[in-house]
């Protein structure tokens, strides 16, 4: 849903401004998750344990990714609602 309301607000924005133009805008938490928790989430999201397993991190995998996003919130007023079981069960 937040991904929804993200393009929503961006739709909202561009509809009553003449050239805009093209804008690259992450939109997130701002925070992490991990894979182990983002496999939780999905887990209790569809009521089934999910096989997975734990290896090494590969050549060139980043330790730690997230979206900043104090743009979105400047640009559209946008700002994530939901946390990461919600976003897994929706």
């Amino acid at each position: 849903m937040d991904l929804a309301d993200a393009h929503v607000a961006a739709l909202r924005k561009i509809a009553g401004i003449s050239g805009y133009g093209c804008k690259a805008i992450n939109v997130g938490t701002g925070t992490g998750s991990t894979v182990l928790e983002m496999v939780s989430s999905f887990e209790k999201a569809c009521g089934h344990k999910i096989p997975y397993t734990i290896v090494d991190r590969r050549e060139g995998d980043t330790v730690a990714v997230w979206a900043a996003t104090e743009f979105v919130e400047s640009e559209l007023g946008w700002k994530a609602k939901y946390n990461i079981d919600d976003m897994c069960r929706d």
